[in-house]
């Protein structure tokens, strides 16, 4: 792996890969920030998800507006009735 750190000097460091969590029967839920495209995005990795690892599509939140932040009561249930959460997009 290749690091600029922010003082512009180049490094050279070793690292390992995180394993990836299984996802058989993982529950995969969405907070839907209202940026465009951000459903199509989201909504596609969650497909991908439940087709290719077998995880359950979970619960899914649309914010109200893009600029504030999430209610905590969907915060609450998302944290409790999924175990994976895909979150926000950029443009």
């Amino acid at each position: 792996m290749f690091i600029i750190r922010p003082d512009g000097q180049p490094s050279q460091k070793t690292a390992k890969r995180m394993p990836m969590p299984e996802l058989h029967a993982a529950r995969i839920g969405i907070l839907d920030n209202r940026k465009d495209n951000a459903f199509r995005l989201l909504s596609g990795m969650q497909k991908e998800f439940v087709v290719q690892g077998g995880a359950r599509a979970g619960t899914y939140f649309q914010k109200s507006y893009v600029n504030i932040p999430a209610k905590d009561e969907h915060i609450v249930e998302l944290s409790e009735t999924c175990d994976l959460v895909l979150v926000g997009s950029g443009d």
